[in-house]
């Protein structure tokens, strides 16, 4: 299962720390893994989901991920994926 989520913060808004390049501005993820259960068929199965975490550009004009350089209508938002890895009993 993988699930998407973008956080973005419109001009105005007063959300500078998504603008300032020493939060995450060096375009690495960061990552984080934790231990869970899913429960399938009636059972709880060990599993692991882990958050992936990276603020990127985003074209305010395409509703897209902006190209490497365009900075005219575009701002940063945090993108979030997570996984869920069901593990072997």
């Amino acid at each position: 299962m993988v699930l998407g989520i973008s956080v973005a913060a419109p001009a105005g808004s007063g959300a500078s720390w998504l603008d300032d390049e020493k939060y995450s501005g060096d375009g690495k993820a960061e990552f984080n893994v934790y231990d869970a259960r899913e429960v399938r068929y009636g059972r709880a199965r060990p599993s692991e989901v882990i958050h992936i975490s990276v603020r990127e550009p985003f074209s305010n004009r395409e509703l897209v991920k902006a190209e490497p350089g365009s900075k005219s209508g575009t701002f940063h938002i945090v993108k979030l994926n997570q996984l869920l890895a069901s593990r072997p009993e």
